[in-house]
């Protein structure tokens, strides 16, 4: 499993931030509980705790016959014969939107046939995305590439 540890933890101080402060404000003490809609509460705090919990998963998974690009919301599968170069980019996912960032890197993935994947699941640094690139493309076998 290939991820950007300091992505992630970003994320998650994040999304903690959010459901904590959803939760001060349901159980602030000067509300009226009478009139207080606990249905927008449950909701906030079950999407926060969902995204939570499916921070150990985000990443991407490389095993023998698949590549597995798992996100904050869903998964996307592609045949590991389908990849054929793994590079990196400038970050342009959900905490840079719009531009390219200059300072950290994401992975990306080339594909036979399709457009290529970007990955901002595996963030980081230069150096640190570097390694992630070299260690995606040994597994892939694409070490030659």
């Amino acid at each position: 499993m290939l991820r950007g540890s300091g992505y992630l933890t970003l994320v998650v101080v994040i999304l903690t931030v959010f459901l904590a402060a959803g939760v001060m404000g349901f159980l602030d003490p000067a509300m009226d509980a009478s009139s207080d809609p606990d249905w927008m509460f449950w909701v906030w705090t079950a999407a926060n705790v969902g995204l939570l919990a499916r921070a150990p998963f985000v990443g991407l998974l490389i095993d023998e016959d698949r590549v597995v690009r798992r996100g904050w919301v869903r998964s996307r599968t592609y045949a590991a014969s389908d990849v054929v170069g793994v590079g990196s980019r400038g970050y342009s996912g959900l905490l840079n939107r719009g531009s390219q960032s200059r300072r950290f890197t994401m992975l990306t993935l080339k594909r036979a046939n399709g457009p290529t994947v970007e990955v901002p699941e595996v963030t980081g640094r230069a150096a640190t995305t570097a390694h992630s690139v070299s260690a995606a493309r040994s597994v892939l076998g694409l070490d030659g590439r």
